[in-house]
């Protein structure tokens, strides 16, 4: 008997792998970490992929691969959006946009007095005087960071006394705090807006690097499809077993291959070379 062909509504494993470019222990990741659902439609003996969700997937791989490499977009007029190092009248900017994006998150007040007293690693693109991106890296020490990673505290918890400073030659590890764009963009706009924060994240770490700021980790983690795939497109491992929905990750800044951090190795070295710093 033939096999039976997937409706417009899914994908078979064969287009997802296609379509992502991806390999069969790839696409058995994207299932286990929740980035994709399996299925198997009424009628149907094989397992489908949900066809919005491969394809938006496929836009995020796009992406961030895309800002990656030397003819990704830059800032221009042709996108109208630049890429900025966040300052305090931002934040405004950023709670707004945040609180479109999440059910709760963190004020304006708060997040002012987060980069007051850690003005660096902060991260917006501005399209027509108005936040569409950003991005920004928090500072913790390990035991307030692990909690915060397993849910034991959350963002609005922390006060400016537990953030930690950026200073050359001090070691401290960071939790990728946010990362957002603006959903009202047209999908062409929000994406170019996204390559254009990621290469000046990019660009930035490098300078990080440059005057000595040791970052020997950066943790995150998710519970939506959305950010754990985002996770996964950074070069991210997984950190300990998921707990339900939520999935934790890890990144070791000086060893990890993932193009966000090469910048950022490459900086570090020079400046231990400079001022003959070992590792």
């Amino acid at each position: 008997m033939p096999r039976q062909r997937p409706n417009d509504e899914y994908y078979t494993a064969s287009q997802v792998k296609a379509i992502l470019g991806i390999k069969n222990s790839t696409l058995y990741n994207y299932v286990y970490k929740g980035v994709l659902q399996r299925v198997i439609p009424y009628g149907m003996r094989q397992g489908m992929y949900l066809r919005d969700e491969v394809d938006e997937l496929a836009r995020q791989r796009k992406i961030y691969f895309s800002a990656t490499q030397p003819e990704a977009v830059a800032e221009s007029e042709e996108t109208g959006a630049k890429f900025m190092i966040a300052t305090l009248e931002d934040m405004d900017g950023v709670h707004e946009l945040a609180a479109r994006l999440f059910p709760r998150t963190i004020g304006a007040e708060l997040r002012r007095a987060w980069l007051a007293k850690n003005p660096q690693g902060n991260y917006v693109v501005k399209k027509d005087n108005r936040v569409v991106a950003y991005f920004y890296l928090q500072p913790l020490a390990h035991d307030l960071l692990i909690s915060y990673l397993f849910g034991g505290l959350w963002g609005w918890d922390i006060t400016a006394d537990d953030i930690e400073t950026f200073e050359p030659g001090k070691s401290v590890e960071c939790m990728l705090g946010g990362i957002g764009s603006d959903p009202e963009l047209n999908e062409a706009t929000r994406s170019n807006c996204v390559m254009i924060l990621l290469r000046g994240v990019m660009r930035d770490m490098e300078r990080l690097g440059s005057e000595g700021i040791i970052i020997p980790k950066v943790y995150a983690y998710s519970n939506t499809p959305e950010g754990i795939a985002m996770c996964m497109h950074l070069g991210m491992k997984q950190f300990a077993p998921p707990q339900g929905k939520r999935f934790t990750f890890e990144m070791n800044t000086e060893t990890s291959r993932s193009s966000i951090v090469r910048g950022y190795q490459r900086g570090l070295i020079r400046w231990r070379k400079e001022h003959q710093v070992g590792q």
